[in-house]
């Protein structure tokens, strides 16, 4: 029997990145130092996490029986799981090339722009969690029972 990393996996990029928005919102507020440098680490953190969900999730595709459902919300989760990890390192670009030299207004625009990035990874969350908890997908079944 193999470790699921996939599963395990998947919950920190999600944590790191929404953490990551909160603070560069607080940082366009407030120009704290610290939000921003914290905000950049949990952006890497994330992305990170990101390619290593996507690895893992590749791997954890290959054990999965699949219907039309299946196949429909496989495609959702696989095109929003590569299209945020691409979303994320061009604002991971962004903010190492303008990141002290933002005015005010590039500060919210990019929180903005962060905030919609984290939208449509948590969409791509969902369908991958549609897959495991509507659908059954991945979930190994056994013949125990309680009586």
């Amino acid at each position: 029997m193999s470790i699921p990393f996939h599963p395990a996996l998947v919950h920190f990029p999600v944590a790191f990145l929404m953490l990551a928005a909160g603070l560069y919102v607080y940082h366009a507020w407030n120009n704290d130092a610290w939000s921003q440098k914290t905000a950049w680490f949990l952006h890497i953190a994330g992305t990170i996490g990101l390619l290593l969900a996507i690895i893992s999730g590749r791997s954890a595709k290959a054990s999965i029986t699949f219907n039309d459902r299946l196949v429909d919300l496989m495609d959702w989760h696989e095109t929003l799981g590569y299209s945020s990890l691409v979303f994320s390192v061009v604002l991971l670009g962004w903010f190492y090339v303008r990141g002290n030299r933002q005015e005010k207004t590039e500060k919210w625009i990019f929180a903005l722009v962060f905030l919609l990035f984290v939208g449509l990874a948590l969409w791509g969350s969902h369908f991958g969690g549609t897959m495991v908890y509507e659908e059954g997908a991945g979930v190994l079944t056994s013949n125990f029972s309680w009586k």
